[in-house]
């Protein structure tokens, strides 16, 4: 099953009504959601490693569901972060846990969903709650991510300094 499928086969109002059900409080971005399925049933999906899984999760006595992707990369091979480093150690041949919000749609879209015991219309609806945590459009998530690549290097640039001033 691929979000793809979903989305053909279960209508937009559906979906939007099935995300206010999950999601009590995103009542009033319902248009939003309905413009974001329009979108993405114009785009052509883009075959990709990526699994996503959608878990149940209870914490102090509240549920919430945990949407992630996996796609192969092992935590024991990550270069890409210095902060995990340690945690790649103590990881090792586990897969590294991706957030959706980040990724292309296109690439969503044609992902294997990996989920046994929730029905299919709630699980569009929480793929699509999660990939748009951050905008309801693309250009607004690669404008929040280019804002997270500055704050990175703003931070990196201060420790390299005090590490220098230091030394």
């Amino acid at each position: 099953m691929r979000l793809v499928d979903l989305l053909n086969k279960y209508s937009i109002d559906d979906i939007t009504s099935a995300m206010v059900r999950l999601y009590p409080d995103e009542e009033d971005n319902a248009e939003g959601y309905e413009k974001v399925i329009e979108k993405l049933l114009t785009l052509t999906p883009m075959e990709n490693p990526m699994r996503i899984y959608i878990t149940s999760v209870i914490e102090d006595g509240y549920t919430y569901f945990h949407v992630h992707g996996q796609d192969g990369s092992l935590w024991k091979d990550d270069d890409c972060w210095d902060y995990a480093k340690p945690n790649s150690e103590l990881r090792g041949e586990d897969e590294v846990r991706w957030g959706l919000d980040f990724r292309p749609w296109n690439e969503l879209l044609a992902s294997e969903i990996i989920v046994t015991d929730m029905a299919e219309i709630d699980i569009a609806a929480h793929l699509i709650y999660d990939m748009t945590f951050y905008g309801y459009d693309e250009t607004t998530i690669q404008g929040t991510i280019a804002e997270l690549r500055d704050k990175v290097e703003e931070i990196t640039a201060k420790i390299d300094k005090e590490k220098k001033e230091l030394h």
